[in-house]
């Protein structure tokens, strides 16, 4: 949440054309992950490779948790 705020209130020079389209962005991204999460959670065996990958390597003691809030 913390890197879409800094995202979304401090753009790149030029900024963002389109503020409408970054947010419909940010919605559809959260739904691929809150998808994916519940699907993991729940043992479902749709979960797609990416995110199985991910889910996995959260168990690592090796990878500092700020990294996995920033691959979002």
């Amino acid at each position: 949440m913390k890197v879409t705020q800094q995202v979304d209130s401090n753009p790149s020079p030029g900024g963002w054309e389109d503020p409408a389209w970054l947010r419909r962005l940010d919605v559809v991204f959260a739904q691929f992950y809150f998808t994916a999460i519940s699907n993991w959670l729940n043992n479902a065996a749709n979960v797609l490779g990416s995110w199985k990958a991910l889910f996995e390597a959260r168990f690592q003691s090796s990878i500092e948790r700020i990294q996995f809030a920033l691959a979002g």
